[in-house]
């Protein structure tokens, strides 16, 4: 029986404890370190991510690589089905209020995360920032950085998701 899981991309790989002990890992609390797989000496440099510290994202021999571990409390979690949480879809970045964008923070083409910090709106002199409310990407940038917009006005199309 698999206690491990890693998905990176589409893939996911299984893993038993056993499996995991011979990768002869040695790690440093900043995530640097090397394995020796196959008999060889791999150094890679990583770190976790803030909002989910289950995803890790390695540099290995100036490639990047984002994975995601899942022990075996998660895998009995999604076999249950309690994992199936449903993300919001977004279609537009509209103005929570008359304002003056300040900064867009972010770019075309950009993929953001739910909580994100998008861009920067002044409203009745307070500087507000628009968080993402789920995760998406960027299509176009409606608005321009120093323009007036009005309430519900599209600042950012999403692509469809």
């Amino acid at each position: 029986m698999s206690n491990y899981s890693v998905t990176i991309g589409d893939n996911t790989y299984q893993f038993t404890e056993e499996e995991i002990l011979e990768l002869n890992i040695i790690t440093k609390e900043d995530l640097s370190g090397h394995a020796i797989v196959n008999g060889k000496s791999i150094e890679f440099k990583g770190h976790l991510n803030s909002k989910n510290p289950k995803q890790v994202q390695i540099d290995l021999q100036g490639q990047k690589y984002s994975f995601t571990i899942k022990d075996h409390y998660d895998l009995l979690v999604a076999k249950m089905g309690l994992d199936l949480v449903q993300k919001k879809k977004l279609s537009n970045i509209t103005a929570p209020m008359p304002g003056l964008i300040l900064d867009i923070l972010i770019e075309e083409g950009q993929n953001f995360e739910e909580g994100d910090a998008l861009l920067v709106l002044e409203a009745m002199k307070m500087e507000n920032i628009i968080k993402a409310e789920g995760a998406g990407k960027v299509k176009k940038i409606i608005a321009k950085k120093g323009e007036t917009v009005e309430k519900a006005q599209i600042i950012i199309d999403l692509e469809d998701q």
